[in-house]
């Protein structure tokens, strides 16, 4: 609007406002003035002019109006701030004015050292209890978020009358939108600026800070000293509203309970702070996504007919209602037939329109789980990986994984695409692809046993070796490698044992958990035996099968994938391996069973299967048979009866097969005493105790292995023997070990410290308890998060531990921040959640605190009722 339409709408919301109760008319003006912050400051300005004056109470109408814009001009035109100084800073000029307050360049001027920085001062007329409540509590969130890509606070300090200021960097940037469009920056440029922006909000959510006003003028972008110097970084500033989510005096629940104003900028509000509905981590990654939008786009997501941004009522209801249209459209309304438009959309088309879709769902728990799941979406885009926004169909994934290792799923012509081409060949093709199986066949049973030599030879790194690199495997590595170089300029006539080479390399690189090595030799594989034997033979589905074996712990949807197909090509034969199918089932019903996104009932399906084929075969190797029957009944909870059996017969198995003193049997007799512990808790005992013997006779007391066997019995000297002693010695020498075998292993060490605390505890030994909780829970929130399940269990323990201490306002505290981050860890399970409102009941009750064990309470019966 033009500066006439402007004066006009601020001397409306300026006159209605001077109707209204004073405590009430802050909320009536942010209500009214919404996103246009020029008309904000100026109705303030006007109300703070009119309350301070002498004429208040002479009246109302044009009169008054006009003689408060008069002395608001003259303060403008005059800052009385501009020169003065506040602390150790001049203030130079005024730079940027808003509704809550003004920003000035200041320079330092003590003589200490020389530096230019921001200072943020409140504006007169704002300062009303909440508001400077919220401006303090932007100083504390600043105070407390030391990063790069922050702005940070230098100093704070007061007015001489009286308001609250703060010094801040200074920023010599653009709004990112402005920076972008002015340098016509191409894609990767901007999500390479897009990437910073979530690093940062990603580090403040780790610090339970939720920003809420992820705006383009809120995130500037800096080039150096100079001008072009240096890359691109952002900063992010301006927490004026953001909110600490364990609560306190910076919470949205008690700034809200006071003024009643809805914190948001309406263009940039997530569809739950325009519904007035709880705030938390998914309104920035909302936030995000629209800035995603726009950088992708260069245009708003919400427009009328006529291509105008949405505003006020309308703008609410398309927020809360209406799915913009997706980026790759949006930019085809500038010019639809030039060909760089088109490009553009094409670029955009696809992953990038669904990363920018499910960031901006309307219902949170639909959104992107956090910022950073965001950002590993848009890296696994750029690198060519699958997304996970999109559809997430076999066929999309696999068709992602083909795109980004094309060079190993390319045979013959080029173009024709591995396991998805050659479908419809001719009747002659396949009496050519038959042959050439037959000749592979042939070579594969000369070549394998050479081939299951090498791999013996190498095999030194199963997961029961005490030490998968130590002594020997170096040189197997050097060997390894020396023979990876050879083979890519031997052999060169020989396509067909180039790829039997390449797959033995890959596999026993594996056998030395050397993945990556063992990925970039079998993607070779795969391409030189697709070219030889065709896309549907039996080798190139064991090297599908060993591929996305190496990849399960990195890409677990790329290794479902190609164990997927592998699983396909071998089913499709008439001749087909059951040996081999079964052992498919088996890795690939386990993987599908325990990943993020698990699909438990395939999972069950298919290890299930496994079992089925080989009891079917006349001669199952054993050791298949045994990990068959023991991962088959994984997470089978309500089925304890075939738990105990099958883990039995796996015992069984392996001892036959191994004697009684090899890891392989240390391994399913804790399986199997784990399962027992609850029914025959002596039998449970007595295995556990052989087993760890084992495996400190084989492995050695610092394998990891060992050590969650170690940990396993001294749980079980707790809770089922209640040998307190027993367990606090076991669980003290675990310590031990991993600060002196593996100190940078912050989980290994925080299970046994938690264990240990937990024993002391049951021992009434509360003062030895509590180091050993604060250090356990230290640990946890900086490998998992404050918001992890474990990190809850370990506070409300720590609660507990500082009651019987007899410390109740320590427990208090503590449980109460807890309790404010519920809305954190939307994940949390309700049981975490009771544990903590049980425990804070218990301190409050303690205290004599009625109303809030009332309060606790229904929290409780409304949880437990849900």
């Amino acid at each position: 609007m033009d500066a006439a339409e402007r004066r006009r709408r601020a001397d409306r919301i300026f006159s209605r406002a001077l109707d209204l109760e004073p405590g009430d008319r802050l909320t009536f003006i942010h209500d009214r003035c919404g996103d246009d912050q020029e008309l904000l400051a100026d109705v303030i300005a006007l109300v703070a002019s009119a309350e301070a004056s002498e004429d208040y109470f002479e009246g109302r109408g044009d009169a008054l109006v006009g003689r408060v814009w008069d002395r608001v001009a003259r303060d403008r035109k005059v800052d009385h701030l501009v020169g003065q100084r506040l602390g150790p800073y001049d203030l130079e000029e005024r730079v940027a004015r808003g509704g809550m307050g003004s920003v000035y360049r200041g320079r330092r001027a003590d003589g200490h050292f020389e530096s230019i920085v921001a200072v943020k001062v409140l504006r007169k007329g704002m300062d009303t209890e909440d508001v400077i409540r919220r401006f303090r509590a932007e100083r504390k969130i600043l105070a407390g978020l030391e990063h790069p890509r922050i702005a940070r606070i230098l100093d704070a300090g007061e007015t001489p009358d009286g308001r609250p200021y703060f010094a801040m960097e200074w920023v010599p940037g653009e709004a990112i939108l402005e920076y972008c469009a002015a340098r016509s920056l191409p894609l990767d440029a901007r999500l390479d600026l897009f990437r910073q922006v979530c690093e940062a909000v990603a580090w403040a959510h780790r610090h339970l800070v939720v920003h809420r006003d992820l705006k383009s003028s809120n995130i500037l972008v800096t080039e150096g000293p100079s001008k072009g110097a240096g890359a691109p970084a952002v900063k992010l500033l301006d927490f004026g509203i953001a909110k600490v989510i364990e609560g306190g005096d910076a919470s949205e629940s008690s700034i809200r309970t006071h003024t009643g104003q809805r914190l948001l900028t309406p263009l940039w509000a997530s569809p739950e702070q325009v519904a007035s509905q709880p705030v938390t981590t998914a309104s920035d990654v909302y936030q995000l996504g629209l800035l995603l939008y726009e950088l992708l786009s260069g245009d708003r997501p919400y427009l009328d007919d006529t291509g105008t941004p949405l505003d006020g009522p309308a703008l609410e209801q398309a927020i809360r209602t209406l799915d913009p249209v997706p980026p790759s459209r949006r930019v085809m309304r500038s010019d639809p037939d030039d060909p760089g438009t088109r490009a553009r959309s094409a670029a955009l088309r696809g992953d990038l329109d669904a990363i920018v879709r499910k960031a901006m769902r309307k219902d949170p728990e639909d959104r992107y789980a956090s910022v950073l799941a965001l950002a590993a979406d848009l890296r696994a885009y750029r690198e060519g990986r699958p997304v996970g926004a999109s559809v997430g169909t076999r066929t999309y994934r696999f068709r992602k994984f083909v795109g980004r290792h094309r060079a190993a799923v390319v045979a013959g012509t080029a173009g024709a695409l591995l396991l998805t081409g050659w479908a419809a060949t001719a009747s002659w093709q396949n009496r050519a692809l038959a042959e050439e199986r037959d000749r592979v066949r042939a070579e594969a049973r000369r070549t394998a046993a050479i081939r299951d030599f090498l791999v013996e030879m190498f095999q030194v790194a199963d997961p029961f070796q005490p030490d998968p690199l130590a002594g020997d495997s170096t040189s197997a590595r050097e060997l390894l490698d020396a023979g990876a170089r050879r083979l890519s300029t031997e052999l060169v006539d020989d396509p067909g044992a180039r790829a039997e080479l390449a797959f033995t390399i890959g596999t026993t690189y594996r056998a030395l958990s050397l993945d990556q090595p063992a990925r970039e030799m079998l993607e070779q594989a795969l391409a030189l035996q697709a070219a030889e034997s065709g896309p549907e033979s039996p080798q190139v589905a064991r090297i599908l099968f060993e591929l996305g074996q190496s990849l399960r712990s990195v890409e677990a949807d790329s290794a479902a994938v190609l164990m997927e197909r592998a699983l396909e090509i071998e089913e499709a034969r008439d001749d087909g391996d059951d040996l081999f199918t079964a052992q498919v089932l088996t890795s690939l019903g386990e993987h599908l069973g325990f990943t993020t996104a698990p699909d438990t009932l395939r999972s069950r399906q298919l290890r299930e299967r496994a079992v089925e084929l080989l009891r079917a075969h006349p001669d199952p190797p054993p050791d298949q048979m045994a990990d068959a029957l023991t991962i088959s009944v994984y997470g089978l909870n309500d089925r304890p009866e075939l738990v105990i059996e099958r883990m039995t017969e796996a015992l069984d198995i392996r001892r036959e097969l191994y004697g009684d003193r090899h890891p392989a049997v240390a391994s399913s007799l804790n399986d199997l005493s784990l399962a027992l512990e609850a029914t025959e808790p002596q039998r449970a005992d007595s295995m556990m105790q052989a087993a760890l013997e084992i495996f400190l006779a084989t492995l050695g007391e610092a394998h990891q292995t060992t050590l969650d066997a170690m940990g396993n019995l001294a749980s079980h000297y707790r809770d089922i023997r209640q040998d307190y002693p027993a367990a606090a010695a076991l669980y003290r020498r675990n310590v031990a070990l991993v600060e002196e075998h593996r100190p940078d292993d912050r989980l290994a060490l925080a299970y046994p410290l938690y264990g240990w605390a937990v024993t002391s505890m049951r021992m009434d030994d509360f003062a030895a308890a509590e180091p050993r909780l604060r250090r356990a829970h230290e640990l946890l929130v900086a490998e998992l998060g404050w918001g992890n399940g474990l990190s809850f269990v370990t506070r409300y323990t720590l609660g507990e531990c500082l009651r019987e201490q007899e410390r109740l306002a320590d427990a208090a505290a503590l449980l109460e921040e807890s309790r404010a981050g519920f809305g954190r860890a939307p994940w949390l399970r309700v049981t975490h959640k009771l544990a903590t409102l049980r425990e804070l009941r218990r301190v409050y009750e303690a205290q004599g605190r009625r109303g809030d064990v009332a309060a606790v309470d229904a929290e409780i019966d409304a949880l437990t009722e849900g």
